[in-house]
């Protein structure tokens, strides 16, 4: 049975990991009228043209259409008994048809659920990832026309699952002894025209990793000065690439860009007046070339 839903208020921010070509679910507390969840999406999961709210509640997904003048609880993904933490959306077994794919707490696995034409079914389970899934991103990292998973849990821990045509196996992972991984993202930061894995540690060391056939391999990597704050990635000189824009703890801020044949460091900023807590990009201006704006203190700072 249906019932509307109208929203009490949305809370939209911006989630620095998340880049230009892929989607990531956003983790927020909100609520909406007797809905309150910490997961949410906006994407077209019925693949008939039109975006659906997909909220993450407790131990259900509820998935929300607008029919006008309000929200429609119309489907529900219910039983999920370790807790709904991350949600994201993408074809991940190559059928051409939107999944949802649900994070789990407790001891931590990815659910995969498709839409049948009237309700929605599971259609698979990763392994146990031993922790909390905090977020999940969806990208093709080789080229195969279907998305990858990657995922990073509570323990600082970062996994590359990919769907064999039987299952999910993993075929990448990073953190712990290695260090936590802090923020996790992908694009083609390097114009192959495929997306490659750009991660950061929480010790401070920033890296990109691409696909080599069998795994991750890394192609570039580089210590800045600090913890790392923040991660985004904008084209900062109109050259078609997006390059890899980073904040530290120390008052740093950094550009690392493709040159053509390797990643040189572009732009960097210090002022000990400025706490850099996070930044963003975008071509502000219609220049061509992506602004820089960083959140300093208590005020945005354009760069």
């Amino acid at each position: 049975m249906q019932r509307g839903i109208s929203l009490a208020f949305v809370l939209i921010i911006v989630a620095l990991c998340v880049s230009p070509a892929t989607a990531m679910s956003f983790v927020q507390e909100f609520s909406v009228e007797g809905i309150s969840g910490k997961a949410y999406a906006v994407a077209d999961v019925t693949n008939d043209g039109e975006s659906e709210l997909i909220i993450g509640a407790d131990n259900s997904v509820h998935i929300m259409r607008w029919d006008g003048s309000q929200y429609t609880d119309a489907w529900q993904i219910t039983g999920i008994g370790a807790g709904v933490v991350s949600i994201a959306v993408g074809d991940v077994d190559g059928d051409l048809l939107p999944d949802v794919l649900v994070g789990t707490g407790q001891a931590g696995s990815i659910r995969v659920y498709g839409f049948a034409g009237q309700d929605f079914i599971r259609k698979g389970e990763t392994d146990y990832l031993w922790a909390p899934v905090e977020s999940i991103l969806v990208s093709d990292l080789d080229g195969d026309g279907w998305g990858d998973i990657l995922a990073v849990t509570s323990s600082g821990t970062a996994y590359l699952l990919k769907w064999d045509g039987l299952g999910f196996r993993s075929a990448w992972q990073q953190g712990s002894a290695a260090g936590r991984v802090k923020l996790l993202t992908a694009a083609d930061v390097n114009g192959d025209k495929i997306d490659e894995v750009v991660y950061t540690l929480a010790e401070g060391k920033v890296a990109v990793l691409r696909w080599d056939g069998v795994s991750l391999a890394p192609i570039w990597e580089n210590y800045p000065w600090g913890t790392v704050n923040g991660v985004t990635l904008t084209d900062v000189d109109g050259d078609k690439v997006v390059d890899i824009v980073i904040t530290t703890k120390q008052q740093m801020l950094y550009s690392y860009g493709w040159n053509g044949s390797a990643f040189t460091l572009k732009r960097n900023l210090f002022d000990p007046l400025l706490e850099f807590s996070e930044a963003v990009g975008g071509d502000l201006d219609s220049d061509g070339r992506g602004e820089i704006v960083a959140v300093a203190e208590d005020r945005l700072v354009s760069l």
